[in-house]
């Protein structure tokens, strides 16, 4: 999965405005949920 960062800017891009402070939020909870589940996965492999 890209960065956070990248994932960011490119949310930013598609809506035409910067992301509130609520929606930044959630999307670091999305982006750590894809990763927790990832290492999951490995584990239970």
């Amino acid at each position: 999965m890209e960065s956070l960062l990248k994932v960011r800017e490119n949310t930013e891009k598609q809506l035409g405005r910067r992301l509130q402070e609520k929606e930044l939020v959630f999307l670091r909870w999305v982006y750590d949920r894809y990763h927790e589940e990832k290492q999951k996965k490995k584990v239970n492999v």
